[in-house]
């Protein structure tokens, strides 16, 4: 179910956005990072700091998952999807994800897959193709050859980013963002839990499951993992009370489309908060209709947006904090 917006609304909003949306997009070059990393920005919009200081503790997973409790005075955040990708920063890259925080608070949703020799990578794709100055599938890629190529943002050029590992981007997440990590094919979920272990990053992580019984794999062997599971109706919260994994480590994926009110209402009576995907049509009708188009989603029971354009779906944030906007 789409929720219409008025147009008149929607123009209000995109004119109040355009100055800093001007500004924060002006300030934030691909030469303001080094290749693998980048150091905290300083001209964050306000909130984003606030968020970092709020963050549990990296190693304690039971702060995060009350950290990511539903609470009726629970403030909306972004999902930066694939780290934020935009013109010279590509995506499942440690810059990009710099990059979406300066813009506010945000966490950063990653893809893991391994190398033919058992290092964990972030890379989206089962082909390096598409991403990389390479070609073949990762999975029979070595990782010194997984190293020796440069990323490709999403318009197709080459930037001199390298391929964070696992373990760089836990390192990098601590103390600043939550990381969401989407397990792909060949994952080994034993190695995957003890490199979590070895970076005590327990407090610092959610996995995303696509289906309960793969929640329930990880859940035994890491009772207190956080789990991204799929709720997109009232049927599947069912499904969620029945599992052994505790609905107080869980934050729910509705979809791509806003869920019923009720679905929203039964996730947030057992505490659970709303991630609304709005990468794909959503985004693109808000760049077309302005920021309000986010804060609808917002006022409907969205409680975070899972966003390709994490500097607008943070803006729109911004004005919903600041600026008292319709």
């Amino acid at each position: 179910m789409k929720i219409p917006i008025p147009v008149a609304r929607r123009l209000h909003l995109t004119t109040l956005a355009i100055f800093p949306l001007s500004f924060a997009l002006a300030t934030l070059g691909p030469s303001s990072v080094s290749p693998l990393g980048a150091q905290p920005g300083s001209d964050r919009l306000s909130g984003a700091t606030a968020f970092s200081a709020s963050l549990p503790d990296p190693g304690n997973p039971e702060e995060l998952a009350r950290f990511l409790r539903w609470k009726p005075d629970a403030r909306p955040f972004v999902s930066a999807h694939r780290g934020g990708p935009a013109p010279g920063f590509p995506e499942n890259c440690i810059a990009t994800f710099e990059r979406a925080l300066n813009y506010g608070p945000s966490i950063v949703e990653v893809d893991v897959r391994r190398t033919v020799d058992g290092h964990m990578v972030l890379l989206h794709d089962y082909e390096l193709d598409r991403t990389t100055t390479g070609s073949g599938l990762i999975e029979e890629t070595t990782f010194a050859q997984a190293r020796s190529l440069r990323l490709v943002d999403n318009s197709g050029q080459v930037t001199g980013f390298i391929m964070p590992t696992l373990q760089e981007t836990l390192a990098w997440a601590r103390g600043r963002t939550i990381l969401e990590l989407d397990i792909k094919r060949n994952i080994i979920p034993a190695e995957l839990v003890a490199a979590i272990r070895e970076a005590d990053a327990l407090g610092a992580v959610m996995l995303i499951v696509y289906d309960m019984e793969t929640a329930k794999q990880y859940h035994d062997l890491e009772p207190r993992f956080v789990f991204a599971v799929p709720a997109p109706d009232e049927a599947s919260i069912q499904i969620l009370r029945d599992s052994p994994v505790p609905t107080d480590q869980m934050i729910a994926f509705v979809g791509l489309e806003s869920p019923s009110a009720g679905t929203y209402r039964a996730l947030h009576d057992l505490g659970i908060r709303a991630i609304l995907g709005t990468l794909g049509d959503i985004d693109r009708e808000a760049h077309r209709f302005g920021l309000s188009t986010y804060l609808d989603y917002i006022r409907a029971g969205a409680d975070v947006l899972a966003t390709d354009d994490a500097a607008r779906a943070s803006l729109a944030l911004w004005h919903l904090r600041h600026s008292g906007a319709p």
